[in-house]
């Protein structure tokens, strides 16, 4: 017996209930707005009485209704569908991973950026296994089956990631959701990771001077016609607090109804700096910072380690007095010149109640390839480049740029004051990158970087972690509290043997 149970359906997605039950090839269906907890709404009036009527949790939701039911069933979770859905979402994830074979599998659509939306598919085996592993190292709301035995982890075919990207272009990605303008491409270091300002590379060109007040105005004038356009950086290649009117950039875009947030090495970033910021409404700030060791960093970054976290620190505290979320999250590129502090380097930030991410130098001499990622080509490992359907590049004179990795460059001939900003997200060279990337093919213009050809992100569970690997990249968040009584992993509990996780073994076992 399967069931689909539809939490939280957006009535703008397109598909009703039971359209979703026969896509899912269900033999009924629920639906349920949930959040903390989960509440029926509509369906079967078997699962219905099943499930009865007071709220629970997700999980407890879920097992209350499999133990009532009297055969064994599978459900299959989707968690806020506002996205068209497919016949092919369920097919690939049962050839790929057969009911029979697998307890768990997981579908985030992150492919193809549909943020918010999953598909879990469990069974009650799934569900005992997964209410004894630790719940809040796994985001948006997911059951972390990926933590147990019998897991699999589905990811959109080069059939679906068309449909979504390419037959629902104008539904899903009429407009960038997100817009990068190098206001001030010069900076104070010269990290030796840097593909703009290291000393290995020398200097490639002359940047500009610092884009105007007047001039970011105008840009943000103009960004009205872009419907789903959410938040505006002020820097792609550069040290954004050496703008001297940056906390203006950040007023003036908060005033035109963004998010603000940019990464910075924080050596600029003293108390004054830090109030400014703070007055001007920062949504969120990433600090590079690659070591916690002071002469290391000073080999890699050539600063001073002691001074640049007394000012994050201090940032901290002053957040905190005013009571006003930022949330902040160091950033740490691993090569092998700091790959041994990785675990001393979570532990310092963590510790301090700052989120952490680990990513892979990229080789600047060698087309930008990341040093620890482990990729051959394919469209079933290639995840689609975001930037040509999400964001917004631009040189600080409106030169467009495709992405961040190309910022180093003039831009194309396409600029965003000489024609009208919805021509220029679909402008010939946009058009033609997208297409590339939907044939399975290599693309031309930027397929040196190594982001066209990576594996996927993919999570993988060990030493008590679930860790999210990007080229090469991982997250570890703080995790929220957890609900009594703690959950804890039993010994026996595996990680995931897919294609996937295979492939990222060495790196795992390089950076421990």
């Amino acid at each position: 017996m399967r069931l689909v149970a539809i939490e939280n359906l957006d009535p703008s997605s397109g598909n009703t209930p039971a359209e979703i039950a026969t896509l899912f090839g269900a033999d009924a269906w629920l639906t349920l707005n949930c959040g903390g907890t989960c509440t029926p709404t509509g369906g079967d009036k078997r699962l219905l009485a099943a499930a009865g009527a007071s709220p629970a949790s997700p999980l407890d939701f879920y097992r209350r209704l499999l133990g009532a039911l009297d055969a064994p069933a599978q459900i299959v979770r989707l968690r806020n569908p506002a996205y068209p859905l497919h016949r092919l979402l369920s097919a690939e994830m049962d050839e790929a991973f057969g009911p029979a074979q697998y307890d768990y599998v997981l579908s985030t659509a992150a492919e193809c950026g549909l943020t918010g939306y999953f598909a879990e598919r469990f069974n009650a085996a799934a569900l005992d296994r997964i209410s004894h592993t630790a719940q809040a190292v796994m985001p948006e709301g997911y059951f972390n089956g990926m933590a147990t035995q019998r897991c699999g982890r589905h990811w959109f075919s080069l059939d679906l990631r068309r449909f979504y990207l390419q037959d629902n272009f104008e539904r899903l990605f009429d407009s960038p959701r997100s817009l990068c303008v190098n206001a001030i491409p010069t900076c104070n270091y010269r990290c030796e990771k840097c593909q703009y300002h290291s000393p290995r590379v020398g200097q490639r060109r002359d940047w500009p001077p610092a884009m105007t007040v007047e001039k970011f105005q105008l840009m943000l004038d103009r960004t009205k016609a872009y419907k789903r356009l959410a938040s505006v950086c002020p820097t792609i290649s550069g040290e954004p607090l050496l703008h001297p009117q940056i906390d203006t950039l950040v007023r003036l875009t908060k005033k035109a109804g963004y998010s603000s947030s940019f990464a910075t090495n924080a050596a600029l970033l003293d108390g004054e700096m830090t109030a400014r910021l703070l007055d001007a409404g920062l949504d969120g700030i990433a600090f590079s910072v690659d070591s916690c060791d002071p002469q290391t960093y000073q080999a890699l970054q050539h600063g001073n380690l002691e001074a640049v976290e007394g000012n994050i620190l201090h940032f901290q505290q002053e957040a905190a007095k005013r009571q006003r979320p930022c949330p902040m999250t160091m950033i740490c590129v691993v090569s092998k010149a700091n790959e041994s502090q990785v675990e001393a380097y979570r532990d310092r930030w963590l510790g301090r109640g700052i989120a952490v991410v680990f990513s892979a130098e990229h080789d600047i001499e060698n087309n930008n390839t990341a040093s620890f990622a482990h990729s051959r080509w394919g469209p079933s490992q290639r995840m689609p480049c975001h930037s040509l359907w999400h964001g917004l590049y631009l040189q600080n004179d409106g030169r467009l740029v495709t992405c961040g990795a190309t910022a180093g460059s003039d831009g194309l001939k396409d600029n965003f004051f000489e024609q009208e900003p919805q021509s220029l997200w679909r402008c010939h060279a946009m058009e033609t990158l997208r297409r590339q990337q939907l044939t399975g093919q290599r693309p031309g213009y930027c397929g040196m970087f190594s982001c066209w050809t990576g594996l996927m992100n993919t999570w993988a569970y060990e030493d008590g972690r679930l860790i999210n690997h990007t080229l090469g990249t991982w997250m570890e968040p703080l995790p929220p509290p957890l609900s009594a009584p703690q959950a804890t992993l039993e010994s026996e509990h595996q990680p995931s043997r897919s294609i996937l996780r295979r492939a990222l073994r060495s790196l795992r076992r390089r950076l421990g």
